[in-house]
């Protein structure tokens, strides 16, 4: 690592602005990695950050690997959302149907293979209009209330509707049957 400050007798230290570089994040984010106790031993010397360098080792050391990550607006955009619709993703990872993503540096990162997963539900699931098709009710009113009621509990939302994956319409169809 070029350009280490050297300390007077405690090793050496990297500015802020050396971490904002080598993290690839902003300075802002760097002063709460601070905040956040993530570099114990920083200290200010004239009024500036000092991050011990063994810290900033050990700290990049514990970042997941995001090589095969969509960010949260990559996966917007792959799942055929609307732009700008964070809180459909958001709401996909607080239901746990993105179970390994992330959140690292201010930022969430979802593994391709969640989203491909995401992607499979969807081919192999129905939207309200089908739904009530293949159960052959007149009133989408009626979807969305079993829906709540939690009849199918692997339903989720996309920018066009509700998703209901086959699996869920299947095991109704046989509750009925009963």
């Amino acid at each position: 690592m070029g350009n280490r400050e050297s300390g007077s007798n405690s090793g050496d230290y990297l500015s802020t602005n050396q971490v904002s570089k080598m993290l690839g994040i902003g300075l802002n984010d760097v002063n709460g990695l601070i905040r956040g106790k993530h570099f114990p031993n920083a200290v200010k010397v004239e009024g500036r950050w000092r991050i011990p360098v063994n810290e900033y080792d050990n700290y990049k050391n514990n970042l997941k690997d995001t090589t095969n990550c969509l960010t949260v607006k990559e996966s917007i955009e792959r799942l055929g959302y609307k732009a700008g619709n964070n809180a459909s993703v958001l709401e996909l990872i607080k239901k746990s149907k993105l179970p390994n993503a992330f959140k690292q540096n201010a930022q969430w990162w979802i593994p391709e293979n969640d989203i491909k997963h995401i992607e499979e539900i969807i081919l192999e699931s129905l939207n309200v209009k089908q739904a009530c098709e293949r159960l052959k009710v007149t009133s989408a009113n009626y979807i969305t209330t079993l829906i709540t009621r939690n009849f199918f509990p692997n339903a989720f939302k996309l920018d066009k509707g509700w998703r209901i994956p086959l699996k869920d319409i299947v095991k109704y169809e046989e509750m009925m049957l009963l």
